[in-house]
């Protein structure tokens, strides 16, 4: 039972066309937010794509280019993996180029993680046994030409690099710095890896933990970087009951070290794993924690964070489904692009178990959270697992699906408008719109030993209604 004082419900209907339309509802006390639900958008698939190869598994978007990968891909041997970079073209097609390993080799899984940044790629392969022995991970940066072709330039290794480590887990990049997750280093503690990359082309690196980290918090589990602050989720942390989990904000000084903060749920609880997903941008941190209970076991909830003029960082909002349910993992992947969050739901079962679904939530004026567009797959399908993977950037939506279609993976670009107004609901904090041992497809994007990784601000929870008008929008490319 959650605390929300009304009951939600869903109102559908069918529209056809491809804009986006905008509603405005007035209605008796509680008011009523207006919730706009996709279901067009193109979709893109692997030119040479196969079952199994989970396709969609990871997502990243930087302007108009994106990247999705392939982890189990066969091209260099079973589960070697790859990567596809789309670029949107004048026409608005997606033309793709395919990126692999030049050491690639069976069971890698390269495209378990990706990042993009302008015209640097990196790409995880957690899998890998270089010199350090089996599953000691490695990432992989790729550059891109004046004339368009993506080029390897670069692989990055642990200095300390172990056996099982599985760094390259996680990956992010934000112009000539990237941070890639161990979260298996030291007895599944964790750790983190800084690599800023020199006029030289020579990448240096450093190496986070978390001062108070302990066996088994796999620190690391996700990351992110945004100039010089990083953000590392520890999704099996302690803190607050088993496996509830936190995550950590570090910032560089001027005389280049690297400080700590450490960020847990103001609600959190035992099972949640808050850290499982993270993501920042500037002052922001969005962090998800898929397996909380507001909205039934595992429904999901994720967490925004701000950072004020003294540096210290502050939970402001409280993000849920408007419709969420038992079992729909909301949170398990979140990206952030200014004032709009998106956050994966791929245990939705709108269009069947496990089919899959996807929010935007954006900030106000006022500094509240409005959830303003949920996202489905024109093909939903049972087992689909669309919102396995999100990235947005700008007006540009990426959505992953890893187990469309007989596993093979597929990923749905969107574009998005310049704004959708929602009616802000009653009783709400400022910020709070309602608001494994699971495993991730294949293993790939999930801590394989997890017993699988809902705040409101400063002060008391009001409150929440929770009713929405759904509008259903078909149509679009495909």
């Amino acid at each position: 039972m959650t605390s929300d004082s009304y009951i939600s419900r869903s109102r559908r209907r069918k529209i056809p066309g491809t804009c986006l339309l905008v509603f405005s509802l007035m209605f008796f006390a509680p008011p009523e937010a207006l919730t706009v639900t996709l279901t067009g958008g193109s979709k893109l698939t692997a030119s040479d794509g196969a079952a199994s190869d989970l396709f969609g598994s990871s997502v990243s978007v930087s302007g108009s280019m994106a990247v999705v990968g392939a982890p189990l891909d066969d091209d260099d041997g079973d589960s070697s993996g790859s990567a596809y970079v789309f670029e949107r073209g004048s026409d608005g097609t997606w033309p793709q180029a395919k990126l692999t390993a030049s050491d690639g080799a069976a069971a890698d899984r390269f495209g378990g993680s990706v990042a993009i940044s302008g015209n640097r790629i990196i790409v995880g392969s957690p899998y890998i046994s270089p010199n350090d022995g089996s599953g000691s991970g490695s990432a992989y940066v790729f550059e891109r030409s004046s004339g368009g072709t993506w080029s390897e330039v670069s692989k990055l290794t642990a200095s300390d690099g172990a056996a099982g480590d599985k760094f390259g887990k996680s990956v992010s990049v934000s112009g000539d710095r990237a941070v890639v997750g161990a979260y298996q280093d030291d007895s599944r503690r964790g750790s983190a890896y800084i690599f800023d990359r020199s006029s030289s082309g020579a990448w240096s690196q450093t190496k986070l933990t978390a001062s108070d980290g302990a066996g088994g918090d796999q620190f690391g589990s996700s990351v992110s970087v945004s100039g010089s602050r990083a953000v590392v989720g520890a999704a099996l942390d302690d803190d607050d009951g088993s496996s509830s989990g936190s995550a950590y904000v570090f910032e560089r000084g001027s005389d280049g070290a690297w400080s700590q903060a450490k960020l847990t749920a103001s609600d959190g609880a035992a099972g949640d794993r808050f850290g499982i997903g993270v993501a920042i941008s500037g002052d922001r941190i969005i962090v998800g924690a898929h397996t909380s209970d507001d909205d039934g076991v595992d429904s999901g909830s994720a967490y925004v964070f701000e950072r004020s003029s003294d540096g210290t960082w502050s939970e402001v909002s409280k993000l849920r489904a408007s419709d969420g349910a038992a079992g729909d993992k909301f949170g398990r992947k979140v990206a952030i692009s200014g004032d709009r969050i998106m956050v994966g739901a791929h245990r939705n079962d709108d269009d069947g178990s496990g089919s899959g679904s996807a929010y935007v939530f954006e900030r106000r004026s006022g500094g509240t959270w409005s959830e303003t567009t949920k996202f489905l797959a024109e093909d939903g399908a049972a087992g689909a697992e669309f919102g396995t993977s999100v990235g947005i950037s700008g007006s540009v939506a990426f959505i992953g699906a890893a187990r469309d279609d007989g596993a093979a993976g597929s990923a749905y670009v969107y574009e998005l408008s310049a704004t959708t107004p929602a009616v802000p609901r009653q009783g709400s904090v400022p910020g709070q719109e309602n608001p494994e041992s699971g495993r991730e497809p294949g293993g790939v994007n999930e801590p394989e030993t997890e017993t699988e990784p809902a705040g409101p601000g400063p002060g008391e929870k009001g409150p929440v209604a929770r009713v929405s008008e759904t509008v259903t929008l078909t149509g679009g490319s495909k």
